[in-house]
């Protein structure tokens, strides 16, 4: 059974604590079904939506009707905690679930009164407003190359910086990961087969493995040269 532990928000307190913090707030979980759309592009947010259990796509249509997805998230993640607290509190992107799953909802108010009442929730709370920054920063990284297989490179060094080793494990599928990176997905396929063809990399599944990583890091540098 989902419970709010599994938020990094909460992560760390205390069971006594977060039960005495939640007497003190409004905190409502929904259910939600594969297809649902928690929250439209220019939506008003109100909220930090928690994921307890199931995923959830975090993506924008084109006019022409293309959907780039901008993100994945999974139980422990959250979204909205950039927005509420913007001068322009709507959310940038359509939020749908992916999976089965169940949603806390924590509102604005709850949000600054428990940054009140814990030190490690708005440790936490500060952690996810970076982390969202360097998150952007790397989209627009990305977006500013224009090159499939650039993209993919530094989609593979970004993933190399974060797990800190040579065999990378992805959670998304390769349509996922294609999405994120806005390319067709035979073109990130096209490219991973490159790659792996100069002995670059290898793959298998859900994995990818760095075979030549001063190649890949010298190939994208070259670029910004």
């Amino acid at each position: 059974m989902p419970t709010i532990t599994e938020c990094r928000l909460f992560s760390g307190i205390p069971q006594e604590m977060l039960i005495e913090y939640l007497k003190k707030i409004n905190l409502r979980v929904q259910k939600v079904e594969r297809g649902e759309i928690v929250a439209f592009e220019g939506d008003e947010c109100s909220s930090i939506g928690m994921i307890l259990a199931g995923q959830v796509a975090v993506y924008q249509l084109r006019p022409s009707g293309k959907k780039i997805v901008i993100d994945t998230l999974h139980a422990g993640d959250s979204f909205g905690e950039v927005i509420i607290f913007s001068d322009q509190r709507t959310y940038p992107a359509t939020i749908e679930a992916s999976e089965n799953g169940q949603i806390a909802f924590l509102s604005r108010e709850d949000v600054m009164k428990l940054c009140n009442l814990s030190p490690e929730f708005l440790g936490h709370f500060m952690g996810l407003l970076s982390n969202k920054i360097l998150m952007l920063n790397r989209k627009v990284k990305s977006l500013s190359l224009h090159s499939p297989r650039l993209k993919a490179i530094n989609y593979i060094l970004e993933n190399y910086a974060r797990q800190k080793k040579l065999q990378l494990h992805f959670n998304e599928s390769r349509l996922e990961m294609a999405e994120k990176l806005g390319l067709p997905r035979p073109s990130l396929s096209r490219e991973l087969m490159k790659l792996k063809a100069l002995g670059w990399i290898d793959y298998d599944g859900a994995s990818i493995k760095i075979l030549d990583l001063e190649r890949l890091a010298d190939s994208l540098n070259e670029s910004s040269d």
